[in-house]
């Protein structure tokens, strides 16, 4: 989530409480100054509260993601809108998308997120890895679409990190991107705790029973 800053003049430092740093809080306790004064969004049409670089949230994330804040917020449009051919508007892209393309929910009239499911995933990614859509689109470009490890073409890769540097699950800072693996082989090396020891003694267990394995089960004669 972004860092809120000071809404104090020229201040642009983290917040404490009240929407004002260290300094500002301290000042205002003690004197009632700085006056608040409530800063606005800087997009144009917008409205919303600032949160930081001049940016309220959504503007400040979508900045962060495409290097443009865009466009004011768009106002809210019923979920149940379908366009001739059946399909529903994403609120996020404004894209005409099957219905298959939206996550279903209880929050919403028509049973689907107002969101489609690209949409979403690029929030998380951005969330958790720094990476923004075009960023995550290019890593699997660079795979050819394949798995890092077993070469197998799923419809979704999974961010693989160093658990060492961000050891949080699912979260990275970024830098410690390896590449994208599929679904089995993420869990796999998660279950053995991303040490390259155990994934040795694993292959070498496996190979060791591999002949073992096919030799026919011998069943003990009863006595007559």
């Amino acid at each position: 989530m972004a860092q809120r800053t000071c809404t104090a003049e020229a201040c642009g430092n983290p917040t404490k409480a009240r929407e004002l740093c260290d300094k500002h809080y301290a000042q205002l306790r003690r004197a009632g100054l700085p006056e608040r004064e409530i800063r606005l969004c800087s997009v144009e049409g917008c409205g919303r509260k600032h949160n930081t670089g001049g940016y309220c949230y959504t503007h400040y994330m979508r900045n962060k993601a495409t290097g443009s804040p865009g466009v004011s917020i768009r106002k809210y449009e019923p979920t149940a809108v379908r366009d001739d051919q059946g399909r529903k508007r994403c609120r996020e892209c404004r894209s005409w998308k099957a219905e298959s393309e939206f996550q279903a929910t209880r929050n919403c009239a028509d049973g689907l997120n107002p969101r489609c499911r690209a949409c979403k995933r690029h929030d998380k990614l951005l969330a958790n890895f720094g990476l923004t859509l075009r960023q995550y689109e290019r890593l699997v470009a660079a795979q050819g679409g394949a798995c890092a490890i077993c070469g197998d073409e799923p419809d979704v890769l999974h961010v693989d990190h160093d658990h060492r540097c961000c050891p949080t699950k699912g979260k990275s800072c970024g830098k410690c991107i390896r590449q994208l693996l599929c679904t089995w082989c993420n869990r796999a090396i998660g279950m053995l705790k991303d040490d390259p020891a155990l994934l040795r003694a694993a292959a070498a267990y496996l190979e060791r029973h591999r002949d073992r394995d096919r030799r026919p089960v011998r069943t003990a004669r009863r006595s007559p």
